[in-house]
């Protein structure tokens, strides 16, 4: 995709938590006051995705409310919602939406969208803002097609300005991760 909705800024998720800028006695409180940002992919698809799109992370945000803002801040792109229990499978030219029956997601009974993600089933939305009037435009992706049919080109990409800061504190140091990492928490 040209970029992601992510969550680089929780701390709690830096390899060297929590960031060589971050005070290190910070509250639990303090750690889960971090901000979704918009971070570049390499575009092999064309779109802004964000995964997990029925889910409430750490932070206490709905990450489809969230997702709704960042599109209205980049609002030339076009995003892809797909809920946590769900995939977009791609094979050539086609998409399959595929997910887990008896799992909670973010499509209700009639095929509208509930934030409330214990009344639906998982599933994948098309998002974009209306130029005109900077309203969110969801819309239901069907359950196979086209990725022509589901992903357009941005009209234009603005990089994050949070992105520096992301990257700032939590920088490769050259080290390789490893589960042995008390830093880590393993």
């Amino acid at each position: 995709f040209d970029g992601g909705h992510s969550d680089s800024m929780e701390a709690s998720s830096y390899k060297n938590p929590p960031g060589p800028l971050l005070n290190p006695k910070m509250t639990s409180e303090e750690m889960n006051a971090w901000a979704y940002i918009r971070v570049p992919g390499i575009s092999v698809l064309p779109g802004l995705f964000c995964p997990h799109y029925d889910v409430t992370e750490g932070n206490g945000l709905l990450r489809s409310s969230d997702f709704t803002s960042l599109l209205q801040r980049h609002s030339g792109e076009y995003g892809i919602g797909v809920d946590n229990w769900a995939a977009i499978m791609i094979t050539g030219d086609s998409y399959k939406i595929i997910s887990r029956q008896g799992k909670p997601g973010s499509v209700d009974a009639n095929g509208s969208f509930t934030a409330n993600n214990t009344l639906g089933h998982p599933g994948a939305w098309s998002l974009e803002i209306d130029p005109k009037s900077g309203a969110l435009l969801r819309t239901l992706v069907p359950n196979s097609g086209k990725i022509s049919d589901l992903m357009k080109p941005a009209r234009f990409i603005v990089d994050s300005n949070m992105l520096k800061v992301a990257r700032s504190q939590n920088p490769d140091d050259g080290i390789p991760p490893s589960r042995s990492n008390k830093s880590l928490g393993f």
